[in-house]
């Protein structure tokens, strides 16, 4: 064959426009002469550019095209194409409707000769995606897997004795009435000889956020006929059939008018009506979409589109089964070597499954628990069964490439992230910048060169095994903050000593991102191999029914597919941001735009159901009495109110004698939103509801109750696609918003409203359809201002309903589960491990989806946790901005363990960027990093803001400036310009006040069961410039410090001064450069504050304050000889501040004053000079800690400190 052309993706990223830099689209579809041999065989092609859009015409390879008894000369236009290859001269003009470029319909000639062609004719029966580095194909553009829609039945699927429950096909007859068969599953797999024709639409309808599109849009044919024996329902199944399509009517008309919340999910199947042929109009359509986005690495969308014209019910839709490919592109001049996949990013079901980034090769981590104990936490979408592939009259049986069998190792549901922690080889001219640069490169110039220079990956987590033997000694505990250097010689650079250390994502090499843009008509997961090679994306419809529609132009649709592939060292953050913007987009997701921030207590772990109004009123109480301390604004009532889960009515009166409105009014009272947790899909086995509706219990295919998996207790899971059912969630969510009093509600157990079973009133709907309904109605019962936190929900229905979701299993009072349970569990069970390492794994999720909830902080010594183990705790919800509920019996908890509460308080509003999210290999990502800058003046416009400045004291929302900047970091349709770009920097920036400058925070954890030095990577500790590497706006925040940086520890209030780096001419880390390393104990976490030194002026360091070290201030005037600061007075503090004094000789120069009076300080650090070699040559002043109380009682001068040296 002659060369093909492939239709191109071109991304804007200041990259030249060489083929090699091609994302590229490619669908082959064979045109046959009917010949044998393999030379007279053509493809049809269509190519499109992300840049302008178009699609060219369809373009032939091969010998001018034939038919059969025609001459060498004739025209081939009679098959609709415009010319042979070699006549091509770009792509013809857009017809006058501007939507219909080209419509190529295959004739029943073409049918037949595709049919005849062999395998070898043609080298894809799908299509494939390119990228520079990675390459992902798919062997079938879809795959059906159906059966007979009788059979979806619960009455066919029930059975009543053992000899039914085996592998027996059939039925004993004697429990059932008759003998019944199971299920008669049946595959259709489509591939490229199956296409019936292509339409091009060069205006497409806008998807998402991004943009309009251009599409092609392929036809296929229907699903074959079943046979008649099949889809004739059995006579005592008739009534029962008969009474299933009724209801699927009235449930679909009742549906239709039901006002939804969320955001159009694209229903409108455009472009069918362009096409009269009754075949085409009456084809499945599947629709390849590429939005016209030029800021980065374009996605592939494609769904599908089905009319229903039998009876038939959907077990699961296959919408790629292929492989990804690491071989780099042809004549890719970036690349040399393949670039394997490493890590695999799993995403499980609901709020409670794990999540995380795991290493090739390494097991998926499952519950320790039995099915009987965890499955429906777990189960949301699967692979399809195995089935009889199935053919009709036109085409023949498919023919798929052979390739070895599929085994699958890790399963994803709804998305999924590939990505390698290789490094990729640039060009060396690129070196020679660098060295001809080196007195003034930018931080940009040094990440590309070092990341693309061939250096060994460090794989594992920060430990001595992955460090020379020269850091092999443990420092003693009170050494605490060390900056020993380390240094590596590879074998492979002449003469090189660089620094190994553990991968960035931000550096990473390329990567894929599977998924939908949302779950709402079919739940979606994604089956990867060992080698993360082979992969396969289903739709799962479980038996979803579809009747029989005279109306060919009523359409069935898919949820979009979503494939990615990112450019290696490109993306801001990490590679997953494009998509959960997109995704959030898609979804109309508000996160953190209903009321402020909330900070809080829960009532469940202290007291779980023995809970009564004193008791909670005592807890009030103290809460209010902490105001000045830990401000909290939100008071849930947990479970334990209620006789029975489902009898949300039914109070206990001995416990809570005046009712629930009593306990709202209370929490009020004491000025915080009151909230009460629900579960309203489910019901108890004792419940008045299960006794008097046993038909709006869900049932399994075995026609008892679906199992709930819940091993605290066993309850009910409430069918939402029964309208009586949704009446009573509706009247339940109402009675506690509008009768109770209350405006914040945690809906727990959601994903009880869509148990696996067929045991339901509408099997029309789907599982995802019908807990997409569940969740409209708890939200058109609360309404629109009621804050809404998700449990255990299915993570992609979620989006666009809740104000917040909870992202990890509960947690407990010990760092593993705790006996009975088993503490090896990897899955739901509850545990701070378990808690910790979600909340991490799902970060990025946090202000573009929701207000992440990682559960409760519990800091009572009633647990079994150390201190350095709730310091952790607190530090991960700190640097990621989770929702902080507490849940401690709190007139008991510990001076000292509320001291490491106020520590965090008040929360900043803006969330840290993971930086080892796709790189980790210990389990639980390490490392987080957010950095501060006074750069824009944002926090002191907002502080003298006119309506913030004339708030009383006493009604001040403590948590009103992190809702503030929350907002600004959050997703948020249509909005400012830094709400629209979450993927920008600034969503990890924290503002502070004038004077301060920039900064690194940067936290790292010892997850190990025992203790350890943890080394930070270097280029972790530099500030990011706001708008992403590679721009100039901020390049002067990118420029390495001069005289080193100041590196002070929160935790431990320690100061060390680290060197400025060096980089080698050739791009390298050399040995005497330095990185942060800590002795950590087990389970620790440490926060680290890394500020350029400036030798002119003082210095703010830190403080024990605040976390942050530097929210805590409100005023910040340094000169040349004295220093003038405040700190904020809204609440009580007691500690001490660190400053750099630019002055060695201080010991009788330095006066401090406190509120107006002498106060004390001493020296704690030395700032040294640095010469030519980064080694310290003489000092540049020192660091003095002084002593600060805060009243917050309204005192002259509370919170002043003046400083003279």
């Amino acid at each position: 064959m002659s060369k093909r052309e492939l239709m191109k993706f071109k991304t804007n990223r200041n990259r030249s426009d060489s083929r090699s830099d091609d994302w590229i689209f490619s669908l082959q579809i064979p045109i046959g002469s009917g010949a044998e041999n393999d030379t007279n065989n053509s493809m049809m092609i269509h190519s499109l550019s992300s840049q302008d859009g178009a699609w060219s015409a369809p373009m032939m390879e091969g010998l001018p095209m034939q038919r059969q008894g025609t001459s060498d000369t004739e025209s081939t236009s009679d098959i609709g194409v415009a010319a042979a290859a070699d006549e091509f001269d770009g792509p013809p003009s857009p017809k006058e409707s501007d939507s219909l470029v080209e419509t190529r319909q295959m004739t029943a000639t073409d049918t037949q000769n595709a049919a005849n062609m062999s395998p070898a004719a043609y080298t894809s029966t799908g299509w494939s995606f390119a990228s520079p580095y990675w390459t992902l194909e798919s062997d079938v553009l879809l795959s059906v897997t159906y059966f007979p829609a009788w059979q979806a039945l619960a009455e066919f699927t029930k059975r009543s004795c053992a000899c039914c429950y085996s592998k027996s096909s059939i039925c004993c007859g004697s429990c059932c009435g008759a003998a019944e068969e199971i299920v008669d599953y049946v595959c259709r797999k489509y591939t490229t000889r199956d296409v019936l024709a292509v339409q091009v639409v060069t205006d497409y309808p806008e998807i998402s956020d991004m943009g309009s599109c251009s599409a092609l849009k392929v036809y296929l044919p229907n699903l074959p006929l079943l046979d008649d024996d099949q889809t004739r329902v059995p006579p005592h199944l008739a009534a029962a059939w008969q009474q299933a399509k009724e209801r699927m009517s009235a449930n679909a008309a009742s549906r239709t008018n039901q006002t939804t919340t969320t955001a159009s999910l694209d229903d409108d199947v455009s472009g069918v009506s362009d096409i009269d042929d009754d075949t085409l109009s009456s084809a499945i359509c599947l629709v390849f979409a590429l939005p016209k986005i030029k800021d980065n690495d374009p996605p592939l969308l494609w769904r599908v589109e089905f009319p229903a014209l039998q009876d038939y019910a959907l077990e699961s839709l296959t919408v790629l089964d292929g492989y990804l490919s690491t071989k780099p592109a042809p004549n890719n001049l970036l690349q040399a070597t393949v670039v394997d996949a490493t890590h695999i990013y799993i995403n499980g079901y609901q709020s409670w499954s794990f999540a995380g980034s795991i290493p090739r090769g390494h097991p998926q981590p499952t519950s320790a628990l039995p099915n009987v104990f965890s499955r429906a936490f777990n189960y949301g979408a699967s692979c399809p069964p195995n089935a009889p592939i199935v053919s009709d009259d036109l085409f023949s049986a498919t023919v798929l490439p052979v390739r070895p069998p599929f085994t699958q190792f890790y399963q994803s549901e709804f998305f999924t992230c590939i990505t390698s922690d290789v490094p990729v080889p640039k060009k060396r001219e690129f070196r020679t910048m660098v060295q001809e640069t080196l007195k003034t490169q930018s931080l940009q110039t040094i990440k590309e060169t070092l990341s693309q220079a061939n250096l060994g990956t460090i794989r594992g987590s920060f430990s001595r095994a992955n460090h020379p033997a020269s850091m092999s000694r443990l420092p003693s505990q009170d050494e605490n903050l060390t900056t020993d250097f380390t240094t590596k010689t590879t074998a492979s650079t002449k003469a090189d000593n660089s620094v190994p250390y553990q991968q960035l994502d931000e550096t990473g090499g390329p990567a894929l991102l599977l998924g939908w843009l949302s779950n709402r008509r079919h739940f979606g997961v994604i089956a990867v191999d060992q080698e993360l090679e082979r992969l396969q994306m289903h739709l799962s419809g479980h038996g979803q029914v579809f009747l029989a529609d005279d109306d060919s132009s009523a359409r069935h649709c898919t949820d979009w597919a979503y494939a990615q592939l990112v450019a290696p060292h490109s993306y801001d953050e990490e590679p997953m941001v494009h998509y959960l913007q997109h995704v959030a987009a898609h979804n109309a997701a508000r996160p953190l735009q209903n009321g402020s921030l909330l900070t809080g207590w829960c009532s469940w772990y202290f007291a779980y159901e023995r809970i009564s109004a004193q008791m909670l009123r005592d807890n009030f109480s103290k809460m209010a009495g902490l105001r000045t301390t830990v401000p909290t604004n939100v008071s849930v009532v947990d479970d334990g109110y209620m006789t029975a889960w489902g009898d949300w009515d039914s109070i206990k009166l001995k416990e809570f004698p005046q009712g629930m409105e009593a306990v709202s009014r209370d929490i009020s009272r004491f000025g915080m939103r009151p909230g009460v947790w629900m579960a309203p899909f489910a019901a108890d086995k004792h419940s008045k509801l299960a006794k008097n509706h046993p038909d709006w219990i869900i049932r399994n295919h075995a026609g008892a109750p679906a199992n709930s998996s819940n091993c605290g207790k066993w309850f009910y899971g409430l069918d939402a696609t029964n309208p009586a059912v949704r009446h009573h969630v509706h009247t339940s969510v109402q009675r506690a918003v509008k009768q109770w009093g209350f405006n914040v509600l945690k809906i727990d157990f959601l994903y009880a409203a869509c148990l696996e079973g067929n045991g339901k009133y509408d099997p029309s709907m789907s599982r995802a359809e019908a807990m997409d309904l569940a969740l409209q109605t708890i939200r058109h019962a609360a309404g629109p201002d009621v804050y809404l936190i998700g449990c255990g929900c299915p993570i992609a229905t979620g989006i666009g309903f809740v104000d917040a979701m909870r992202v990890s299993a509960d947690t407990g009072p010990t760092w593993y589960p705790a006996r009975p349970l088993p503490y090896w569990d990897n899955g739901t069970l509850p545990s701070l491990r378990a808690m910790l390492r979600n909340s991490v794994a799902r970060a990025p999720l946090g202000h573009r989806w929701w207000h992440n909830d990682p559960d409760c902080l519990m800091f009572g010594e009633h647990t079994r946790l150390s201190d350095d183990e709730v310091a952790s705790a607190a530090s991960v919800v700190a640097m990621t901005c989770g929702m902080l509920l507490l849940s401690d019996d709190l007139p008991k908890v510990p001076d000292h363990r509320m001291r490491i509460l106020s520590k965090i308080f008040p929360l900043t509003g803006v969330t840290a960027v993971v930086l080892d999210l796709h790189s980790t290999n210990g389990g639980i990502p390490s490392l987080l990093r957010l950095w501060c800058t006074d750069k824009y003046g944002v926090l002191d416009r907002f502080r003298n803001d006119e309506y913030v400045v004339s708030v009383p004291a006493g009604e001040r929302d403590y948590n009103a400036a992190a809702t503030y900047f929350a907002r600004q970091a959050s997703f948020y349709p249509n909005g400012t310009t830094a709400a629209t770009a979450p993927i920008e920097r600034k969503r990890s920036c924290l503002h502070v006040t004038s004077g301060l400058g920039s900064w690194t925070v940067v936290s790292i954890s010892n997850w190990l069961d025992r203790p350890d030095v943890i080394h930070i990577p270097p280029f972790a500790l530099l500030p990011p410039p706001a708008h992403g590497w590679g721009t100039s706006e901020d390049s002067e925040d990118t420029q390495l410090a001069e005289h080193g940086y100041h590196v002070f520890a929160f935790w431990s209030s320690k100061y060390s001064w680290l060197p400025q780096m060096k980089i080698s001419g050739d791009g390298q880390i050399r040995s005497s450069d330095q990185t942060i390393s800590k002795y950590l104990n087990a389970h620790a976490t440490e926060i680290f504050h890394i500020k350029p030194v400036s030798p002119e002026w003082p210095q703010y360091i830190g403080s024990d304050f605040h976390f942050s070290c530097g929210q805590e201030l409100v005023l910040f005037k340094p000169s040349n000889n004295r220093l003038h600061l405040r700190i904020s007075t809204e609440l009580q503090r007691s500690g001490r501040i660190f400053v750099f004094v630019p002055r060695v000789h201080i010991d009788k120069n330095v006066r401090v004053l406190l509120a107006g009076e002498p106060g004390r300080w001493n020296t704690v650090g030395n700032t040294p000079k640095s010469n030519m070699q980064g080694h310290p040559h003489s000092l540049l002043g020192r660091i003095i800690s002084i002593m600060v109380t805060v009243r917050a009682d309204n005192s002259p001068k509370d919170g002043h400190v003046d400083l003279e040296f």
